[in-house]
């Protein structure tokens, strides 16, 4: 191949040698063009002896020269002439077979590097699941979308999960190790007509539970019970640590696709967290409204009597649970899952969403009285909510008195009252609770503390406006 401003197609056959093209002093051209002794001519190609041809390109032996372009037979080639490494083969030129890959294009076997849509893309064929998580194999951390195919049929009842806990289902399990923090979406498919379950746990290798005060509960991340013959689906941030990824029956059993998108999640540029130790908490004003909730429930929606904004929502209503949050409603939203026990990651597709959570665990408000309280405040305009020594479930001697309060600036702070059970790693501090906050569509968020017991008298946590 010849550089382009070698030759020119308007140039006559017979035409001069351009000025600016140096024939050197050594070559002498006969009128008869005599070819040198020492150097071969193919029939129809001559090669310069000193032109380098770069080491990763190679030249076929049948390249065909296009039919319109004409060599003057009286133009040499200077020899100094070096064919650029990065030299792009034009269109029309047949690329002999035996072409060579140059040797510095890697391609990736494994990792499909791809935004995560559950349904679509390249995935990645995965392990077979273990019994339970004391054979569970490890599932392929890196980013991407991965399947991995499995049956519950004949399989023991390893796990329990909080959403479906009598299931008494057989079940699988893979192990997921995370160096840092990635979204993980899951989609359990059943190949017939069974209901499948997903759960996500931190709670390691722990036996079945057979009442819900088993440790393996106060671990779970997210629970997902789908209906007959329908998917299993949930999305979640996870820290980086180890996790485990069941498949089990909320009804019935059998062979299932099991599918699996991770990504590293997106600056979700919601409201920035701060802790500090405050002043002790004010008393409850005389005018502060009761309501009474039983175990597991959430209240009616109540006014803030402003519009609360996060994560690009605007809120205008609250539902209290039971159990240590608050869930946000727009002017048309109804409450979902407001009356969940089992504290989950966040953010996370699981119900509830848009939630405000200075405290989830299991609590019992009414074990001996009305025991939460909301009253609003101005300037700014503001809502606190107040459980006033609320005792866990089943376990009266850790009680707990904490607030949220929000306003319409969009600030949030969570408080810490009081806490009869102060010592460390016990759920009285907050092993196993979950403190965060998170988005209505529950992609967006941030779990502060997932059972790790920060919570001490007097601490605020506030969660500011970007």
């Amino acid at each position: 191949m010849k550089p382009s401003d070698v030759v020119d197609d308007d140039v006559p056959v017979d035409a001069a040698v351009a000025p600016d093209v140096v024939t050197p002093i050594d070559v002498v051209t006969p009128p008869d063009v005599v070819t040198p002794p020492d150097v071969v001519t193919p029939p129809d190609v001559v090669i310069p002896p000193d032109v380098v041809t770069p080491m990763d390109v190679v030249t076929p032996r049948d390249v065909v020269t296009p039919p319109d372009v004409v060599t003057p037979p009286d133009v040499v080639t200077p020899p100094d002439v070096v064919t650029p490494m990065d030299v792009v083969v034009a269109p029309d030129v047949v690329v002999a077979p035996d072409v060579v890959v140059a040797p510095d294009v890697v391609v990736a076997p494994d990792v499909v590097d791809v935004p995560p849509p559950t349904d679509t893309g390249p995935i990645t064929q995965g392990t077979a699941p273990g019994e339970s998580c004391l054979t569970a194999p490890s599932m392929n951390a890196a980013n991407g979308l991965w399947r991995y195919q499995g049956s519950t049929s004949r399989r023991n009842d390893d796990h329990r999960g909080s959403c479906a806990s009598g299931s008494g289902q057989g079940d699988v399990a893979w192990r997921l190790v995370l160096s840092e923090a990635r979204r993980v979406s899951l989609t359990a498919r059943p190949t017939s007509g069974w209901s499948p379950l997903l759960l996500l746990s931190a709670g390691g290798c722990l036996p079945r539970a057979e009442d819900l005060t088993s440790p393996i509960l106060e671990r779970e991340a997210s629970c997902v019970a789908a209906p007959s013959g329908s998917p299993a689906s949930l999305s979640a941030v996870l820290p980086a640590g180890t996790w485990y990824v069941i498949v089990d029956g909320n009804g019935g059993s059998g062979d299932f696709t099991l599918d699996v998108a991770i990504e590293t999640p997106a600056d979700d540029a919601g409201p920035a967290p701060s802790s500090m130790i405050g002043p002790a908490c004010e008393a409850v004003p005389s005018s502060a409204n009761r309501v009474a909730l039983d175990d597991d429930q959430g209240s009616a929606p109540i006014n803030l009597g402003f519009d609360f904004l996060m994560y690009g929502d605007r809120f205008t209503r609250l539902a209290i649970s039971s159990n240590g949050f608050v869930q946000l409603l727009t002017a048309s939203g109804t409450a979902d899952g407001i009356a969940n026990y089992a504290n989950q990651v966040l953010p996370s597709t699981d119900a509830p969403n848009g939630i405000l959570a200075p405290f989830w665990d299991d609590f019992d408000p009414n074990r001996d009285g009305n025991r939460v309280r909301w009253w609003t405040g101005t300037s700014p305009r503001s809502l606190t909510v107040r459980w006033v020594d609320v005792p866990r479930w089943r376990r009266g001697d850790q009680r707990m008195t904490f607030e949220v309060k929000l306003d319409e600036t969009g600030a949030v702070e969570f408080r810490y009252c009081a806490l009869s059970s102060n010592i460390p790693g016990t759920a009285g501090v907050g092993t196993s609770a979950t403190v965060g906050i998170e988005s209505a569509d529950g992609r967006r968020g941030l779990s502060y503390s997932l059972w790790n017991g920060f919570a001490i008298p007097r601490r605020v946590l506030r969660f500011a406006p970007r």
